[in-house]
């Protein structure tokens, strides 16, 4: 919500998500934003939580053709219900917003990764070598 400086994600079938993570979710923080995480199997489901359209920068972007399929979150430690953990080699995360195509991407560098998965509608990541470089979300704005 433009008002709340955040995402929200809305499941088209609540059932069918809670069928995917029976043990709880957890989520992966980049900055403010959650990837949330389905458990036991570790499948990324979506993205949502505070992120001020305030510090979008404004950019013309070419966003990725994604292949539909299933992210799983590989980590040392395991991963705990309830409990948010920062993305691997924290870094700066900046967000890139284009109003022409709608799409905005959350990356923390300029390479993009190559390999992008759309992992619900309108959420794809990028990946390279197992390691998430982008998140690429396109929103339906709402205001409360």
């Amino acid at each position: 919500m433009r008002s709340e400086y955040s995402f929200t994600f809305i499941p088209a079938d609540d059932q069918a998500l809670v069928e995917r993570c029976p043990d709880g979710r957890t989520s992966i923080l980049l900055d403010d934003l959650q990837i949330e995480i389905g458990l036991p199997r570790q499948e990324v489901l979506f993205a949502w939580g505070l992120h001020p359209h305030t510090l979008w920068r404004e950019r013309l972007l070419e966003p990725p053709e994604p292949v539909p399929g299933v992210v799983r979150v590989s980590r040392p430690t395991d991963l705990e219900p309830g409990t948010a953990i920062e993305a691997d080699g924290r870094r700066d995360w900046t967000t890139e917003w284009d109003p022409g195509s709608g799409w905005l991407r959350i990356a923390g560098s300029e390479h993009d990764g190559a390999s992008p998965v759309e992992v619900a509608t309108n959420v794809v990541l990028t990946l390279e070598e197992g390691r998430l470089r982008s998140v690429w979300l396109a929103p339906a704005f709402v205001d409360s």
